[in-house]
């Protein structure tokens, strides 16, 4: 039987093969000495052009050398702190429309969801620590507890990593935030951005700088912003801002800089779809959809206003001495009314959801408990902020001293309540109609519910239960004109 059999020595080169190695190294020889003959000879007639060297700055946009913080002084290569930057470029090729969003990319980062029922604004979390005390807006704290959803206005966003209490003031155990704000610029330049996308998705933003005069400069920016969300059927979010600031005494000795930014947010809130974990469920109880809408479309709402005025006066004694003094006025109104889908939940086969007894009305979710849970808030903020920046020399060794104080004053009003009841606790409370389960938007009840009242609010949202009741609309009235 043949069989291949292996060898530890290469085969002895054919002759055929050698010959033709023999005629290819006979071609090469000559052509190579030719090419060298010729690279010996000179070139003759060629015109010789002069040597032209050019040197330029190579700028990343994407890598910024130093903070804006006035507290820092030299820049990140020289600062012993891990300190994250993310320019406004970055975020504008990454989409990164809100803070939250934005902070995603950071390292050590996470976001709190759900806790406290919602409406108490950004819940950020770094290193294990609670960061919402531990944010600043260009370098003065920003102490308000709201929604940063959009960073149309902000330049860049600075994360100090570690202990920052230095820097940031006391508290500041896992590091801090500090948010640049947009300032005009010495050039003129204009941008807009449009998107567009699925679920309703749209957006529009314009960022411009008109210089007018030598050292004056005019800076605008505006947004207008609105999306669904996937897998939902009436949750949606609304928002348009605009924030003006003019510069006087650009790049001048003496700058004062002037801003104003007004952000309005309506939002629909979703408060969560009906879940079970026991014995008789294991998850999204049986007929409901996690799209649906189990609150009150016309009543749930979360609307925001933020106002905010800032004066910046920057004057250089010197090339050693300087003076920064910030001054703020802030107002930030917050109105959140939601209702969770609680009560009882009968099932087409006849049982409760939440024990397993059985039931009268299969298929549908009587809603009780909580009626209407109301946050009204309002933080007032006023501000003072100095630093002086003092550079000087011993013997060969340099020296920058940052020194300052700030003054602040903070007013916070908070009313808690249930929008969904009468005025002043009277009884009976609105009776809140049952809604089907698999679909919200199907009445169990009698018809006159959702006749339309002279006085009551329309809608022609689709999911979720209307509510018309004028009783309803007259309680979340009276809650709202409650004084703060």
């Amino acid at each position: 039987m043949a069989y291949i059999r292996a060898r530890k020595h290469a085969l002895p080169l054919r002759r055929n093969n050698a010959s033709a190695l023999v005629a290819f190294a006979a071609l090469v020889i000559p052509a190579a000495a030719v090419h060298a003959q010729q690279a010996e000879v000179p070139a003759t007639g060629s015109p010789v052009l002069p040597e032209i060297k050019a040197k330029a700055a190579s700028e990343n946009v994407a890598k910024p050398e130093q903070v804006a913080s006035p507290k820092y002084t030299a820049p990140l290569l020289d600062t012993p702190q891990t300190i994250t930057v993310l320019p406004s470029k970055v975020l504008e090729q990454q989409n990164r429309v809100s803070l939250v969003e934005a902070l995603s990319t950071v390292p050590g980062i996470t976001f709190g969801a759900g806790e406290g029922g919602g409406g108490y604004g950004d819940s950020i979390n770094f290193r294990g620590y609670s960061a919402n005390n531990n944010i600043t807006l260009d370098g003065m704290r920003d102490s308000a507890q709201y929604n940063r959803s959009d960073a149309f206005n902000l330049e860049q966003i600075e994360v100090t990593n570690g202990a920052n209490s230095v820097y940031g003031g006391a508290g500041n155990v896992s590091g801090g935030i500090n948010l640049v704000s947009k300032s005009p610029k010495a050039e003129n330049f204009g941008r807009v951005g449009l998107g567009l996308g699925t679920d309703s998705y749209r957006r529009t933003t314009a960022d411009v700088n008109r210089l007018l005069g030598d050292t004056t400069a005019l800076r605008l920016n505006v947004m207008a912003h609105g999306n669904d969300v996937p897998g939902r059927d009436v949750e949606e979010y609304k928002r348009w801002g605009i924030a003006p600031s003019i510069t006087f005494g650009l790049n001048t000795p003496t700058q004062l800089t002037l801003s104003y930014l007004h952000q309005r947010d309506e939002n629909v809130p979703q408060y969560g779809v009906p879940y079970y974990r026991n014995a008789f469920n294991n998850g999204l109880i049986p007929g409901a959809k996690s799209s649906n809408y189990y609150g009150y479309r016309d009543v749930d709402t979360q609307e925001i206003d933020v106002d905010m005025f800032t004066v910046v006066f920057d004057h250089r004694f010197s090339d050693r001495f300087r003076v920064r003094n910030q001054t703020r006025a802030q107002r930030i109104d917050q109105f959140l009314v939601v209702n969770p889908p609680q009560g009882s939940y009968c099932l087409a086969s006849g049982t409760l959801a939440s024990d397993g007894t059985p039931c009268a009305t299969p298929g549908v979710y009587t809603p009780s408990g909580p009626r209407g849970s109301t946050r009204d808030s309002s933080n007032e903020y006023l501000a003072n902020q100095t630093d002086f920046t003092t550079e000087f020399k011993t013997g060969g060794i340099e020296h920058t001293l940052v020194t300052g104080f700030s003054l602040s004053h903070e007013r916070y009003r908070l009313v808690n309540g249930n929008s969904l009841r009468n005025p002043g606790g009277a009884l009976p409370n609105p009776v809140l109609p049952p809604m089907d389960i698999a679909n919200p938007e199907r009445l169990r009840r009698p018809r006159q519910l959702r006749r339309d009242r002279p006085h009551a609010r329309r809608t022609r949202q689709r999911g979720g239960l209307p509510v018309r009741q004028p009783e309803v609309q007259r309680a979340m009235g009276a809650q709202r004109r409650r004084p703060l």
